[in-house]
């Protein structure tokens, strides 16, 4: 997963003229306010160590 999934405020505000035009948010987009990494224990890791990690096979 690229990223180890880290959501970043670019991923909120690449969308700011249509969520604001739509009315789903008025005013100043806060994008902080919309998530948290707090639980997304792959972030705390580096990448590499997280693609390593991830118990995942082929074949």
């Amino acid at each position: 997963m690229p990223n180890n999934g880290v959501i970043k405020d670019e991923d909120f505000t690449r969308w700011e003229a249509w969520l604001n035009s739509s009315g789903i948010v008025k005013g100043n987009l806060t994008p902080s306010k919309y998530y948290t990494n707090d639980f997304n224990d792959l972030a705390k890791q580096p990448a590499a160590s997280a693609t390593a990690s991830s118990g995942t096979t082929k074949g």
